[in-house]
């Protein structure tokens, strides 16, 4: 299957699918549907695969079934167990824990533990490369080899699984916290709070405010795609009195401990505490630098 091609049908699919929703991204292809049972899901996949297959034949494409397999999401198992028979033109597909899509590992729990483990791994060989250099490079440098191997690992998605639970983030931001010692050149059991502080960088906890702050900052300026158009809503949507909140963003009411994590809750709450006074920056750059200084101060 060439990269590129189902890319070029993406509306060709959204419309021979009736119970699946297509995600593409070059030769990443994935089919997302819902169901009451396992029954129903499997139900669904009986009748779309035939197209799907059809689809593929018409447009001389083949599907690698060999990297092919489904996942059941979902944080009570009880309710999904795992005895779907799932086959495409006789080849069982097999059921998997766990993904990487698009950098991302995506776990069929809802949670981010192997993620976060995968980056960690990631940040301690980039910790290394700062500890190695710091005996040659000043503390200038060391902050722009901290910006170029460690920052990235750390933003990436940050939005998505940035509000995991502090057991499962602790290994990253120690992890930060050694790097900022070995920028500052400060003892191993120092506060670092200083460090961040005088070098102007933001510790985990706050890049993930930053994160959600920048897309919902994205979302009011249109500059998301068009996906995100109906992403939030503000209070004077869902009601005509001119109360003093009438502009703030409306956090939806979340119905599992985990829809509260989400950005569509985050995002609304942080943006209505921290954004009063620069809510109405169009530049993202002096919004930028303004949000700094504000999660900054949270250090002190």
């Amino acid at each position: 299957m060439g990269p590129l091609l189902f890319l070029v049908y993406i509306n060709d699919l959204g419309h021979i699918f009736e119970n699946f929703r297509p995600i593409l991204f070059a030769d990443d292809s994935n089919l997302i549907t819902n169901g009451k049972n396992i029954n129903e899901i499997e139900h669904k996949f009986k009748l779309e695969i035939t197209k799907l297959v059809k689809w593929l034949q018409t447009n001389r494409l083949s599907l690698n079934l060999t990297k092919t397999h489904y996942m059941i999401f979902g944080t009570n198992k009880k309710k999904f167990p795992s005895d779907l028979n799932l086959e495409i033109e006789g080849v069982i597909i097999d059921e998997v824990k766990e993904t990487k899509f698009l950098g991302i590992i995506l776990e069929n729990t809802l949670s981010w533990n192997s993620h976060i483990s995968h980056i960690s791994k990631k940040i301690a060989k980039s910790v290394g490369i700062l500890t190695r250099a710091r005996q040659m490079l000043n503390k200038k440098i060391l902050t722009q080899l901290y910006y170029s191997f460690l920052y990235p690992y750390i933003m990436y998605c940050n939005v998505i699984w940035g509000n995991s639970p502090d057991k499962h983030l602790w290994q990253i931001f120690k992890l930060q916290k050694r790097a900022m010692r070995v920028i500052a050149n400060i003892r191993r059991r120092d506060s670092t709070q200083q460090a961040f502080n005088e070098l102007r960088i933001l510790r985990l906890p706050e890049l993930y405010i930053y994160s959600v702050l920048i897309f919902v900052f994205k979302f009011k300026n249109g500059l998301l795609p068009a996906t995100f158009n109906d992403f939030f809503t503000e209070n004077r949507e869902h009601h005509r009195y001119p109360t003093r909140g009438a502009s703030n963003l409306r956090a939806p009411r979340a119905k599992s401990k985990i829809a509260s994590t989400f950005v569509k809750t985050t995002g609304a709450n942080f943006w209505n505490r921290y954004t009063p006074t620069m809510a109405q920056k169009k530049k993202i750059g002096p919004f930028k630098r303004e949000l700094i200084t504000i999660l900054i101060c949270r250090y002190i």
